[in-house]
């Protein structure tokens, strides 16, 4: 079921956490055996393709694993200068490295 235009107005901010924002890439390797998808249906399920109807003054963190490879890395950066673009919206992009965690 997809948000409606109120709902979707209604999100003041979000924070995404090591994300995977194309999903194109993960086709042809062994992740998709399982999810079967084709270059269609990956394009279709990436959120880098609904960028554009956040809401422009949606505040965004976007948090970095020291571990993240370096194409998903990558498309954190591209999903940031993505949700930058016309957007007068704040957003943060942070990189964890070297950074402990307790639990």
């Amino acid at each position: 079921m997809a948000a409606s235009s109120d709902e979707i107005d209604a999100v003041e901010g979000v924070i995404l956490i090591s994300g995977i924002y194309d999903l194109r890439p993960l086709v042809l390797t062994t992740l998709n055996n399982p999810l079967k998808m084709d270059e269609e249906v990956a394009l279709k399920c990436s959120p880098a393709n609904y960028v554009s109807k956040c809401p422009k003054a949606c505040k965004t963190v976007i948090v970095v694993g020291e571990n993240d490879s370096p194409a998903f890395k990558e498309q954190k950066i591209d999903f940031a200068k993505e949700r930058e673009t016309g957007s007068s919206a704040q957003y943060a992009y942070f990189n964890f490295a070297g950074a402990t965690r307790s639990w």
